[in-house]
């Protein structure tokens, strides 16, 4: 494995596998021009997202609205970048919506829809899981639309307490972070579910 020196993207940063062999480098989003990386992720999960009725996105250039506050990781409490390590593009964001001292935080992931389903989301959201807990959380809340009732029985089985909100197929989950390296049985299942469709996150409220 080389060397940070020997990659196009600057240090400190981690270095993982995906699955197929790529290399991914993962830092906070805190150098100059990352709010531009982080646009243009926003700008790829609005294009793969729109038509989908819980966002109502529309084609453009600029950002959805709804978004915009996931291009400004100063206004996150944690914000983590995913970066292709031979050229430094961006394929995915990881971040905190959350107040400091509240048990629980509101995540939200992006992956650019040509990484997708290769691990990345993983590493990102299992390296948010320790910065929540060093935080002050111990869950991650969740609102989200129920596409398989299914799926909701199995988080309900894992032990994530699921709330109706709006009718019986919107849910306010409270999913336990594990204690532990990793994501743990129920944060394991909830991001199952949601990779499976069964599942879908509406975006947090600011």
């Amino acid at each position: 494995m080389r060397s940070g020196v020997e990659l196009d993207v600057r240090p400190p940063l981690e270095l993982e596998r995906m699955a197929g062999g790529a290399l991914v480098a993962i830092r906070d989003a805190d150098e100059p021009g990352d709010d531009a990386l982080l646009r243009e992720l926003a700008l790829d999960f609005a294009r793969s997202q729109r038509g989908v009725r819980r966002f109502g996105f529309t084609f453009g250039r600029r950002v959805p609205r709804a978004l915009r506050p996931f291009t400004h990781p100063e206004q996150l409490e944690e914000c983590l970048l995913a970066l292709d390590a031979r050229d430094g593009t961006p394929i995915g964001m990881a971040s905190i919506v959350g107040t400091p001292g509240e048990h629980s935080a509101r995540p939200w992931l992006m992956v650019r829809a040509g990484s997708r389903r290769r691990g990345v989301g993983t590493a990102l959201l299992e390296r948010l899981v320790a910065r929540a807990r060093e935080d002050g959380h111990d869950r991650f809340r969740m609102e989200l639309v129920v596409g398989e009732p299914r799926m909701l029985e199995l988080m309900r089985h894992v032990g994530i307490p699921c709330t109706p909100e709006h009718g019986q197929h919107e849910v306010d989950a409270e999913v336990p972070l594990p204690s532990e390296e990793g994501l743990g049985v129920a944060l394991g299942a909830a991001l199952w579910a949601i990779a499976r469709g069964g599942l879908m996150p509406t975006l947090p409220r600011w």
